[in-house]
């Protein structure tokens, strides 16, 4: 058994990729940092207030305060995540509804490229928060995902529970 014991590894021109402390602290270098896979483009949005939701149509959600955008990939106006990096990313989007009313059949989708992609549909119980999940293949360019909500009779989002719109690229996908 062999043991490498140094305090910086170097490239052939002599630039510091890491250096460790002697404790097991290790600092990579800034250039190197580059070359680790990581889980951006990532973003995280809230709905900054209570959204009228009509009965019987498709509404999208507004989720219009950024909580994290790493790639300035979300846009807050048309609450719309189009990621810049290829790739599979991990979707999800919450919501509460706010009524005095049960009734059946409610539905949360997601909408990739403007089309109904995947749906969860139900029951709506007073103030109960709704999610929904999936895994969508991005191009790293044009595609775009967006969250609606279909109700069969007016409602309003409720914004106390802080509903979220967020993702992140999935790494090894």
């Amino acid at each position: 058994m062999s043991i490498l014991k140094v305090n910086t590894i170097q490239d052939k021109g002599g630039n510091t990729l890491l250096s460790s402390d002697g404790s097991g602290n290790v600092t990579l270098d800034s250039n190197f940092s580059g070359v680790l896979p990581d889980n951006t483009p990532a973003f995280r949005a809230r709905n900054s207030g209570d959204q009228s939701i009509s009965a019987n149509t498709w509404t999208k959600l507004s989720y219009n305060t950024e909580n994290l955008d790493t790639d300035g990939c979300y846009d807050t106006s048309n609450s719309r995540f189009t990621p810049t990096v290829a790739g599979y990313y991990f979707i999800f989007v919450t919501t509460t509804l706010n009524g005095t009313t049960d009734f059946d059949d409610a539905n949360l989708a997601f909408y990739f490229n403007g089309s109904r992609d995947q749906i969860a549909t139900f029951r709506q119980m007073y103030y109960n928060s709704k999610m929904l999940s999936g895994i969508f293949n991005f191009n790293g360019s044009t595609d775009y995902i967006e969250a609606y909500l279909s109700v069969p009779q007016n409602f309003n989002t409720y914004n106390t529970n802080k509903p979220t719109f967020g993702g992140y690229r999935i790494i090894g996908a």
